[in-house]
């Protein structure tokens, strides 16, 4: 085997989506069906706060293991990807992310004349004000004659 390093997940036969690229729809579509696996997997790895990170990912590797070992109905299967594969996907979806806010900054320094918007606004309540007063004033006159 290469000496390169591998993430690992678990996943069934039949979920078209990747845990590591696609977690949010692999998560949706692994309840849906009633698989629950991040839970299922969260009961059988022993897992607790004072492991280090290696410790916690061969804990849960183990997990997965015994799980597909008495696994019946032969629905789950361990999936890895590389590290390096799963760092750059992080990195560019951090990017992605990133991408939204820089236009929503560009959006609200262009919004920076709401001021004048909003002046606008209150100029045009007067105007109607006016009006209604000036429709007023010639009702009392015409009374008055």
């Amino acid at each position: 085997m290469d000496d390169e390093i591998y993430s690992v997940a678990l996943t069934t036969v039949d979920n078209p989506y990747d845990p590591f690229t696609q977690f949010d729809s692999w998560f949706n579509y692994d309840n849906q069906k009633g698989y629950h696996s991040c839970a299922y997997l969260d009961r059988i790895s022993n897992i607790s706060d004072e492991m280090s990170d290696e410790e916690r990912e061969k804990a849960v590797e183990n997990a997965i293991d015994e799980i597909i070992k008495y696994d019946f109905m032969n629905i789950y299967k361990k999936v890895r990807i590389s590290k390096s594969k799963l760092e750059e996907f992080e990195e560019k979806q951090a990017s992605q992310l990133q991408k939204p806010i820089v236009g929503l900054q560009k959006l609200t320094n262009s919004n920076e004349n709401s001021d004048d918007f909003s002046e606008s606004a209150a100029n045009l309540q007067n105007s109607e004000t006016k009006i209604e007063e000036a429709d007023e004033e010639k009702e009392k006159s015409a009374d008055e004659n």
